[in-house]
């Protein structure tokens, strides 16, 4: 019963906190959007991410590693909402995050690799396991160059990757076996 007057409290605590945007700096924004995330508010987080986005880009500038940290993070945001904020908002701001922090470290890069396995990821949940399966493979071999084959963001990587591949899997088996199940496959295919 608390939570359910608590909450709208913190969402309009968060949105008049952030009204005032010339006061707060992006890092103010974005430690509420994470806070907002926490609690399973991605579609606040995600409006104040915007936010922090805006204010990320005046203060220093379009191509700066702190926008591709705002736009990584939305992109984590949608990845628990992305029937309500869509495919190609969330691919773009990852795609450029991805762009920013290759041109600024370089393609072998754990920041690199991080915002890969959060689009491969987002390509999951949309079923185009091709893609996926690709980017955790590029990211699995940056992270056992970069961080060791047992660290834990290698595991994870690679436990990401068998289940894209056995999800891969099952997909053909079934669209193979079933007249039903081909359309679908063939759809997918021609995107």
């Amino acid at each position: 019963m608390a939570r359910r007057f608590i909450i709208p409290a913190l969402i309009l605590g968060a949105l008049l906190f952030c009204r005032d945007v010339k006061c707060q700096s992006w890092r103010d924004l974005i430690s509420t959007a994470d806070s907002l995330s926490e609690l399973d508010l991605a579609d606040s987080a995600i409006k104040i991410g915007r936010l922090a986005l805006v204010e990320a880009e005046r203060e220093c500038g379009l191509e700066d590693t702190s926008v591709a940290s705002v736009l990584h993070r939305l992109g984590v945001y949608t990845n628990t909402q992305y029937f309500t904020y869509g495919y190609d908002e969330t691919i773009s701001w990852l795609e450029r995050a991805q762009a920013i922090r290759e041109r600024v470290y370089g393609k072998r890069h754990q920041e690199v690799a991080d915002v890969l396995s959060t689009l491969a990821i987002f390509y999951q949940k949309f079923h185009f396991y091709d893609k996926s399966d690709s980017l955790l493979k590029v990211a699995l071999d940056i992270y056992e160059e970069t961080l060791g084959k047992e660290h834990p963001k290698t595991a994870q990587i690679l436990w990401n990757l068998r289940y894209c591949q056995e999800l891969w899997m099952i997909v053909l088996i079934v669209s193979s076996s079933s007249p039903v199940m081909q359309l679908p496959l063939f759809l997918h295919q021609r995107t």
